[in-house]
């Protein structure tokens, strides 16, 4: 790019370019993350993913449903959080919002 340094093409191009992918990935790890607490509970936790565990190893439908509910509308939350953010600076950028 004729006119702009190297860093000035990676800042004011490149990334802001790149932030809807970047965002993607950040919302995937997070969610990803989220869905591991059930995991977590096998190795002796003891918050929400330990009442899941209770849930699914004693065969009580209402416990695991409302841990599972909890963990849905954190997932949930922590989705429309990142895509809020993402879509209000794809818009700051004057890039196209889909």
């Amino acid at each position: 790019m004729i006119g702009a340094t190297d860093r000035q093409v990676l800042w004011q191009v490149k990334i802001p370019l790149a932030v809807p992918v970047m965002m993607l990935g950040l919302n995937q790890t997070i969610i990803c993350g989220i869905a591991m607490l059930v995991i977590a509970a096998l190795v002796g936790t003891n918050r929400l993913e330990q009442i899941v565990y209770v849930g699914l190893s004693h065969g009580d439908f209402d416990v695991g449903i409302i841990a599972g509910l909890g963990m849905a509308i954190i997932a949930i939350t922590i989705d429309r959080m990142t895509s809020a953010w993402s879509r209000r600076r794809q818009q700051q950028l004057g890039l196209s919002v889909s």
